[in-house]
């Protein structure tokens, strides 16, 4: 297992449809913030979205694991 400890998963991937992001409770994304360059889908296995340290988004394996970003309501 792959732990990355200074990486986030934000909720968002593109497992359903190659390229098309999506929260994972189907809701759409309104907002992207992507590094250079990607998402890239390198090895074409990456569907799952992190925030990395600098506030920028990478797409990555689903198999990996992370830490998680949740929003609740105020």
């Amino acid at each position: 297992m792959d732990v990355a400890k200074d990486n986030a998963f934000l909720g968002i991937t593109d497992e359903v449809t190659e390229g098309q992001f999506v929260y994972v409770t189907g809701g759409r994304l309104t907002y992207s913030n992507w590094k250079k360059d990607e998402p890239n889908d390198f090895g074409s296995g990456e569907d799952c979205v992190i925030l990395l340290t600098d506030g920028i988004w990478n797409d990555i394996s689903c198999s990996s694991s992370f830490v998680a970003v949740c929003e609740f309501p105020a």
